[in-house]
C-alpha cells in the first residue's frame, strides 16, 4: 500500500508487532539504481503512535535479553546491551563478542527478545534473525556511536513477527 506523504514522498506501511506504522522513504531510495545511504534515519522515517514510541524508547534505552536456539534445541540467552529499532518491524543488534549465538543463528533463525525498563514495563518481541557480516546493516553498525572502539563484527537484523506485553 503507498500513500504520499506531505512532502511527496510516497510512503509504505508497514505493518508488525500488532500495529501499524508507516516508513518514510526518499525518492531517492524508492528508485533500484539509486546510491542508498546506509545511515537509517535518512532510510527510514517511523511515523509511530504513542505506544510505539513507548515500545521503541524501551528497547532502545534498556539492556535486552536475547534467546537463540542451538543446533539441539536448547536454548541459550544473552544479554544485549544496545539495539535499535530501524524500522516498524526490525531491530538491529550489533555483534561484538557473541559466538554461541551467532553459531545458534547459523542453524535456527528463530529468536526472542525481552526488555523492559526501572518500573517492569517491558516487552517480548518474537521473530526471525539475520546476520550480516557485510552490506548495509554491518556499515550501520560501524557507525553507530554506542560501538566506538568495539569490534563490531556483525549485524543481526531481527524481523519482528509479534509482541507481548509483559506487565
Amino acid at each position: 500500500m503507498n500513500k504520499v506523504n506531505e512532502e511527496g514522498s510516497d510512503t509504505t506501511a508497514c505493518v508488525a508487532l500488532g500495529f501499524e506504522g508507516f516508513c518514510y522513504v526518499p525518492r531517492a531510495q524508492q528508485n533500484p539504481g539509486a546510491k542508498r545511504n546506509p545511515i537509517p534515519s535518512a532510510i527510514i522515517y517511523m511515523s509511530l503512535t504513542l505506544t510505539q514510541q513507548k515500545i521503541k524508547k524501551i528497547i532502545e534505552n534498556n539492556p535486552l535479553a536475547f534467546s537463540t536456539i542451538t543446533k539441539n534445541k536448547k536454548p541459550n540467552v544473552i544479554a544485549v546491551a544496545c539495539a535499535k529499532v530501524v524500522s516498524a518491524d526490525q531491530v538491529l543488534i550489533t555483534d561484538n563478542y557473541m559466538k554461541q549465538t551467532k553459531e545458534n543463528l547459523r542453524h535456527n533463525p528463530n529468536v526472542c527478545l525481552a526488555v523492559w525498563d526501572k518500573n517492569w514495563r517491558g516487552y517480548k518481541l518474537i521473530g526471525q534473525a539475520k546476520y550480516y557480516t557485510t552490506g548495509r546493516w554491518k556499515k550501520i553498525i560501524e557507525e553507530m556511536k554506542e560501538n566506538k572502539g568495539l569490534p563490531a563484527k556483525g549485524a543481526i537484523l531481527i524481523k519482528v513477527t509479534k509482541i507481548i506485553s509483559l506487565r
